[in-house]
């Protein structure tokens, strides 16, 4: 499994800063090198991130316990998908070519509707962060 199979995408990463979750995460969206070479997924920040990269764990972190994705077709077919399943009526919604694109959509829809608080960990306005900066 490629790394970037393993993360959100791109697009995922900056809606998520925006409903306020920490850019803090291992892997990070990175500009492509040169023109042949498109953008990629790498570890650790470096001055050509774009985005972090959450990856199923951390989204993982972040979703409430009561959440779930699964996946649909079997464990060998190219053309498996995951889905994730909303609590409120047992229906899945959307269909994602990786896990981490599930959750991180999950995730989203949680945050917009205001259905769930971010663990404090993960919020950009941590007042702990603040008190140590002044």
């Amino acid at each position: 499994m490629q790394l970037k199979d393993q993360c959100c995408t791109k697009e995922q990463a900056l809606r998520l800063i925006e409903l306020g979750v920490k850019a803090d995460a291992t892997f990070w969206h990175m500009k492509a090198k040169d023109g042949t070479h498109g953008e990629y997924v790498a570890y650790g920040w470096t001055s050509e991130a774009i985005a972090p990269a959450y990856n199923v764990a951390e989204l993982g972190e972040i979703l409430p316990t009561e959440t779930y994705t699964v996946r649909t077709g079997s464990q060998s077919s190219a053309y498996a998908n995951w889905e994730w399943i909303d609590q409120g009526s047992d229906r899945a919604l959307g269909l994602f070519t990786t896990e981490a694109e599930a959750r991180a959509d999950q995730l989203i829809y949680l945050l917009e509707r205001n259905m769930v608080e971010l663990p404090a960990c993960w919020r950009q306005d941590q007042p702990e962060l603040a008190k140590e900066s002044k």
